[in-house]
Order: C-alpha cells, then sequence, then structure tokens
C-alpha cells in the first residue's frame, strides 16, 4: 500500500485537515458538512483523478480540493515487486463551535458550468470567486485540466499567494509535457505556464539558499519557449528571457551560454532581429502575439 511521511491514509487525513482552512464565506452562511473526494496515488507517488463524490457546497468543495492539489507526493504502492496505481476515498468534515452562526444555506448551484463562471469571475478581476468556481470545475466537469491550473496559477498570483501559485503553475507545466502534443490547440495557454513558471524559478534561484534546481527548471523552461514561441513573443519579453536564459546557464557552467544575449551571442541576436523585423511587418502571419493570460510582464515575487 502507498505511505505518506512515514504513516498511512489516516496520516494523510490529519495532514489534510492541517492545512484545510474554513472558507470566510462558508463560515458567514453557516455552511457545513462532509466533503468526501476519491483520488489516485499514481506511481511517481502524485495525486491524479481527484473527484468529489459528495459535497454540501462548492465553497468547500474548493477548499478541499486546493489542499488535495498542493498535497506533496506519497511513497507508491506495489503489488508483486511491482508499482501499482491506488485508489483512495477521503471524507473532510467542516464543523461549527456552538456559538458559530447558524444560517441556513439558500445560495443555489449555478446553472452556468463552474469553469465559465470561473472565466467570467477572472476577466472581470474576482480571483477569489474565480478560484473558487476553476477548483470545484476540477471535480464535477469535463474539460482540459491544464487550462483551469494555469488560470489557478495567475490567480492565486494576482492574490499575492505565491505559494499557491507556483504549485499550480508546476503543475499545469507537468499536465502539458511533453508540450508538442498539446501545441496545436493550446498553444497560447502553454506559453503562459511556462513563462510563469520559469519567471518563478528564475526569482527562487536568486533568493534561496538551494538555488540549483530552480535555476535548472527556469533554464529548461526559457528554452522551450525559445525553441518553440518565438512567433507569440514580443522583442522586449524575448530579450528577457534569452538573456535570463544565457545568465544561468553561464553560473551553471553549462558550455553553451555563449550563444545568448547575455553573454554577447550571434545566435541570440539573430533571433532578436528576426522578431524585431516580424514586429515591423504588420501583416506576416508570424506577427500574432499570445493572447491569452500573460500580461505581467514585469513579473516579481515580492
Amino acid at each position: 500500500m502507498p505511505s505518506f511521511q512515514g504513516g498511512d491514509l489516516d496520516t494523510f487525513r490529519k495532514w489534510v485537515n492541517a492545512n484545510v482552512v474554513y472558507p470566510q464565506l462558508a463560515l458567514e452562511n453557516g455552511i457545513s458538512g462532509r466533503v468526501v473526494t476519491s483520488f489516485v496515488i499514481e506511481k511517481d507517488g502524485s495525486l491524479s483523478n481527484i473527484e468529489i463524490i459528495q459535497s454540501p457546497d462548492k465553497i468547500l468543495s474548493a477548499e478541499v480540493m486546493r489542499v488535495l492539489l498542493l498535497a506533496p507526493a506519497w511513497t507508491p504502492g506495489t503489488q508483486k515487486g511491482k508499482v501499482v496505481r491506488v485508489r483512495y476515498t477521503l471524507p473532510c468534515d467542516f464543523s461549527f463551535s456552538d456559538d458559530a452562526p447558524s444560517t441556513e444555506n439558500e445560495q443555489k448551484t449555478p446553472k452556468t458550468p463552474n469553469f465559465d463562471k470561473g472565466i467570467e469571475n477572472y476577466k472581470q478581476e474576482k480571483y477569489s470567486e474565480a478560484i473558487e468556481y476553476f477548483l470545484h470545475s476540477l471535480g464535477t466537469e469535463k474539460h482540459e485540466i491544464g487550462l483551469v491550473y494555469i488560470y489557478l496559477s495567475f490567480s492565486y498570483y494576482h492574490l499575492s499567494k505565491m505559494d499557491d501559485a507556483y504549485g499550480f503553475a508546476n503543475r499545469a507545466v507537468k499536465y502539458f509535457t511533453p508540450i508538442s502534443e498539446y501545441l496545436a490547440n493550446y498553444k497560447d495557454a502553454i506559453l503562459d505556464a511556462l513563462y510563469l513558471k520559469a519567471n518563478f524559478d528564475f526569482d527562487y534561484s536568486q533568493q534561496r539558499e538551494n538555488w540549483k534546481p530552480y535555476a535548472l527548471s527556469a533554464v529548461n523552461n526559457y528554452q522551450l519557449i525559445i525553441a518553440n514561441f518565438t512567433d507569440s513573443l514580443d522583442a522586449k519579453v524575448f530579450q528577457e528571457i534569452n538573456m535570463r536564459c544565457g545568465g544561468l546557464k553561464y553560473i551553471l557552467g553549462q558550455s553553451d551560454y555563449r550563444k545568448y544575449l547575455q553573454n554577447g551571442g550571434a545566435e541570440g541576436q539573430e533571433m532578436l532581429q528576426k522578431i524585431i523585423k516580424t514586429q515591423q511587418n504588420p501583416t506576416s502571419t508570424n506577427a500574432k502575439k499570445s493572447t491569452q493570460l500573460i500580461k505581467d510582464k514585469s513579473f516579481k515575487i515580492e
């Protein structure tokens, strides 16, 4: 059977209970009850196929879903010496103290799909509301999960909840890997995920003592952007990405660092000039920029 931090499902249940935060809106509206979820422990120890089986309200579902999606990896289970996938069911109870409000919840389930409502709230910059809809959609609707991860990451980023933003950026990039299988239909969305994840990793590589894994991850994602998305970048963004990648490669001691702009590389200069030329020709079919989420060109983790 799989194990979690040296324990079993009960250990994981305690971890979930310790990390779940009772949503303020649920408290104000007297919403309580049991959320029952189902999920699979994959062969690499990650959680997948998370579903909401039972819930008194989408607000509580969203909070449980958030915690499960950001949970640490398990030690996978084995059967006859082979690593196997295992499905679990987990209940999570939300209850009030005696003096807590007991207002009857009259909130109705919206007819509009949760994902669409999430998009609507995101566009209106109602990021907390958007997060609730996005998280609830993961357990109740069929759609491209990677897109939900991306919107969740940007929503948490706008709320300055960087740990959650980074966690969902990680999930989005992992979901869309290998990117070659998704580029035809989700090119702009994948660019958004890679860009946000790479910028997080770059900043963490400058801030944290254990910097090297972040530097390697940033380089990998910047390289993917340079190789696959130059037709979607303006010159300023390309220059930033190329220089950051070259600088990290130099620090990491990677031998090809000289071809990047940071180090006066001819290849980087050639690519930059091509982008500038393309942008000066507005009739070019290659002049299309990302129309999805990338708006924070001055990304910086405070």
